[in-house]
Formats: C-alpha cells, structure tokens, sequence
C-alpha cells in the first residue's frame, strides 16, 4: 500500500510536470529577463490566478502524500500543511501581485519566486530535513 501511495505522489508529480504547458495557462514560464524585453502579458486575471492555485494545490497535495508515505507520523504531516499554508496563503500571493504589477526591479525577484511556489521545492526541502530529524543526526 506505501509503494502504491509513493507510486502515486510522484507520479503525480510528474504528469503535472508534463503537462503544465497543456493545462496550465503562464506567460511567465519561459520569460527570461532581458533589458529590452517587453514583460508578457496576462489576458484572464481570473483565470490565471485559478490556474496558478490549481497547479500549486496538485503539487503540493502529491508532494504530501509522498512525504506522508515515507514518514507517516502526524507530527510531520501537519509540519507540511503548515508549509502549505504558507504557500498558499503568503508565497502564491506575493507572486500574483508581482506578477500583475512587474517593473524592471520586480522581475528578477518573480522569476525565482516562480520557481519556488509552482514547483513544490519547499516540500522537497522537508525531506532530507525529516529524514535527518527522524534519525537524529541534526
């Protein structure tokens, strides 16, 4: 049963990796910050903040499931909903609003933190942390 829940978080992980060109809507994904680049234009605010919660909310829930399958204590399920939360909450909105407002000092900053909240790299960080945690090496 943990072999089909890993099978499955990271699966997951991937087919949302794959397919987020098909799915989820981003001229921000391929811009890269140049002096005399025009920034992309968002067309649907609506539908782009529902996109972007929608990708972080998938990759964040298989992540979960993968650090819950290799670590399945409470403690450290809640310790990833508590970055979650932060996610969601504080990381995704700061993007949003960088992203409908970019300046020439912003788009460096969006660029990253981009990276860091559509890509689950906080709940990867987690696990070497749990891991190291668990076998008392910290």
């Amino acid at each position: 049963m943990r072999l089909l829940s890993l099978f499955i978080g990271i699966g997951g992980l991937v087919v949302v990796y794959l397919f987020k060109g098909n799915f989820f809507i981003d001229p921000w994904e391929d811009f890269v910050p140049l002096n005399d680049q025009a920034f992309p234009l968002i067309q649907s605010k609506g539908i782009y903040i529902l996109h972007k919660y929608v990708r972080f909310i998938l990759n964040d829930a298989f992540m979960l499931l993968v650090i819950y399958t290799l670590f399945p204590h409470r403690s450290t399920l809640q310790l990833g909903l508590i970055i979650f939360l932060f996610g969601a909450l504080i990381l995704l909105p700061s993007y949003l609003v960088l992203a409908f407002n970019p300046s020439e000092f912003t788009v460096h900053y969006l660029h990253h933190l981009h990276r860091i909240t559509m890509n689950p790299i906080i709940m990867l960080l987690l696990l070497p942390g749990i891991y190291l945690h668990r076998r008392r090496i910290l």
